[in-house]
């Protein structure tokens, strides 16, 4: 028997759908997908179904990853996401970021944006990336889940550094 979820159509995307919906989720403190609330399942079609990078955190108790295959690149680790509780995935990050950003919003129940923002990744690497973070409400008005809309924007960044640093090289050498 398919999923309720599974009303998406099959695209290049759908081993990775298949990957999601099959994903054992009872084994998390989410339970199985059929005892989701209607707004999360929701969600969840949204966040397969775009081509954006997008990444959900449920469960504001425990914060479990879901996400969709544009994500995969961004997570720059080579062990799944999918079902982790975020501050054991991310510790570093979820310390530094997460912890701040998801009570700020579970609290006012606004949304944040940040542009270009760095990121190490745990090791000595420069990563950035912009994103925004919504919550997503269920019908009693509490927040489930977060939404997590992002792009890495690292060469973008780079690529301005370089130009500044060539146009103060030339400004002094042209004086």
């Amino acid at each position: 028997m398919s999923s309720p979820l599974m009303m998406l159509s099959k695209s290049e995307n759908s081993n990775f759908i298949d990957l999601v919906y099959n994903f054992d989720w009872s084994s998390t403190p989410l339970g199985s997908m059929d005892s989701w609330d209607p707004v999360l399942k929701n969600a969840t079609n949204l966040c397969l179904k775009t081509e954006f990078p997008m990444c959900m955190f449920i469960d504001p108790s425990n914060w479990i990853i879901l996400h969709n295959k544009a994500f995969v690149p961004l997570i720059k680790r080579t062990e799944p996401a999918l079902g982790k509780r975020t501050k054991d995935y991310w510790p570093d990050i979820y310390a530094i970021y997460h912890n701040v950003e998801f009570n700020r919003i579970t609290t006012t129940g606004k949304g944040l944006y940040y542009k270009d923002r760095q990121h190490r990744n745990g090791y000595d690497e420069e990563t950035y990336s912009s994103y925004t973070l919504s919550p997503i409400f269920k019908s009693d008005a509490t927040i489930c889940a977060i939404c997590c809309l992002a792009q890495e924007t690292t060469q973008q960044d780079l690529n301005t550094r370089r130009l500044k640093l060539l146009e103060e090289f030339d400004h002094l050498t042209s004086s």
